[in-house]
């Protein structure tokens, strides 16, 4: 399960880093409104990795409730004894 996370994170962060890239290419072309699409292409790309950070996160969450619910429930049932 943590490598098809780990996967699909990675696919989603090269589906959206193209559009840096895009960015970052035409900068190189026109140095004029260099300053301002090298910012656009900055926050883009940080914007990319806190969608990509926050998927992890929910995930990761989601893995860890079953878990946390199965200890409760087995701490619990050994106290009952």
């Amino acid at each position: 399960m943590i490598i098809v996370l780990s996967l699909l994170t990675s696919l989603l962060y090269k589906l959206f880093s193209p559009v840096s890239e895009m960015i970052m290419n035409s900068v190189q072309s026109s140095y004029a409104d260099s300053t301002h699409l090298v910012g656009i292409a900055i926050t883009t790309q940080s914007i990319i990795i806190i969608v990509v950070l926050l998927i992890k996160a929910i995930i990761t969450w989601l893995l860890l409730i079953p878990i946390f619910n199965f200890m409760t429930s087995f701490v619990e049932s050994t106290n009952d004894k």
